[in-house]
């Protein structure tokens, strides 16, 4: 992917995930509870699901929201 290979994106699953600088430390940890599990153990970031389509669809909220 051009965009990942370009610049360092500490939010997004695979190798960048596991950034370590300390400036990042608490985006990194933040993001990691909305998380689950991927193939391989990499972890897929979780959006919230609006209300309305969580209601109307029968849908259970993603975990963490």
């Amino acid at each position: 992917d051009y965009a990942k290979n370009t610049y360092l994106d500490p939010l997004s699953p695979g190798p960048n995930a596991d950034l370590e600088e300390e400036r990042f430390t608490d985006v990194k940890a933040n993001a990691l509870k909305y998380t689950i599990d991927g193939a391989s153990g990499i972890k897929v970031p979780l959006l919230p699901i609006p209300l309305f389509d969580v209601e109307n669809w029968g849908l259970e909220q993603n975990p963490g929201y």
